[in-house]
């Protein structure tokens, strides 16, 4: 790092190679505020109020319709997922006892429990 800073204070040199005109600051805030336009802070104000609060009605107006489309799309997937409960609480109802006691006597005969389904997953 002090290589690099020896290098470049050798290869430019010390001094400040940018320079102000002589005399430049003296009148600097004068010729400022006489190109500045001629308009009240009032004005400023209240432009950008407006602007703040237009910008402002528009995100409530789009937070309001995001809301209501994601309530609408949740409810509806609501009612179908009833429609999908209750129709298969109905198959379930339907469906044959042995089956539940095959899967019973499948779950048995394995003989597995968690330490073993643990050991199976892990790929131990």
């Amino acid at each position: 790092m002090r290589n690099e800073e020896d290098y470049i204070r050798n290869k430019v040199g010390k001094e400040n190679p940018y320079r102000v005109p002589q005399g430049y600051f003296e009148n600097f805030t004068s010729q400022m505020m006489d190109r500045l336009p001629d308009c009240d802070a009032r004005d400023v104000l209240l432009a950008s109020s407006r602007k703040r609060r237009i910008r402002l009605l528009w995100y409530a107006a789009a937070t309001t319709c995001v809301a209501i489309f994601s309530l609408t799309a949740y409810f509806a997937n609501i009612d179908d997922h009833k429609d999908m409960i209750s129709d298969d609480v109905m198959t379930v109802s339907h469906a044959n006892v042995s089956s539940i006691t095959y899967e019973d006597e499948v779950l048995d005969y394995a003989m597995l429990d968690n330490t073993d389904i643990y050991t199976y997953l892990s790929g131990e």
